[in-house]
């Protein structure tokens, strides 16, 4: 669960390469999505720690009134590499700014291998669902998103393992959710 306005909370994504060469030039891509489609880029805040510092997300909206957010670092990130038969754990932080609306939110990820001004498609792995909730004391605006599944608190572990084409897996999408940016 994020409250609006509570500051960042961070998570983890686990990267594992399951060939016997070196994957390099990875970027994920997370896509938030909520039944009512009412939430914007300026909802969300996003960062994630790879080697040189931490770097901000790009958060775009789609046409179908998703939240994209791409592990760029505006720009300036090169991409993961992760090493033949190894793997790679990527903290991420996010947070939702006060103004944001309150409800269900369906996280899905994918893995793009960049090559020059293009890309490749190398796995997916989704249907993780938090809440994201008003401060206590605070009502629900209308036009909140949509609460209509299951609620994970924090501190709880979702766990994916997919096989991705190339064969990086996107292993153990590991969002436990840990308090405050460390």
């Amino acid at each position: 669960m994020y409250r609006t306005g509570g500051g960042a909370q961070s998570w983890f994504l686990d990267l594992t390469n399951t060939t016997g060469g070196e994957c390099t030039a990875i970027h994920p891509v997370v896509v938030f999505t909520d039944e009512a489609r009412v939430l914007r880029p300026e909802h969300l805040r996003m960062e994630f720690e790879a080697p040189g510092g931490t770097f901000p997300v790009s958060l775009e909206r789609s046409d179908r009134d998703e939240i994209i957010a791409v592990f760029d670092g505006g720009s300036a990130f090169p991409g993961f590499a992760v090493g033949g038969g190894g793997s790679l754990t990527v903290r991420v932080y996010l947070e939702f700014a006060p103004d944001a609306p309150a409800g269900e939110v369906v996280v899905d990820a994918a893995l793009v291998q960049r090559r020059a001004d293009d890309g490749d498609w190398v796995g997916e792995a989704g249907g993780y669902r938090f809440s994201v909730e008003r401060p206590h004391g605070e009502a629900v605006e209308a036009g909140a998103l949509a609460d209509s599944g299951e609620r994970v608190h924090g501190g709880a572990v979702a766990a994916a393992a997919v096989v991705l084409g190339g064969g990086l897996v996107f292993a153990g999408r590991r969002l436990r959710r840990v308090r405050g940016a460390a």
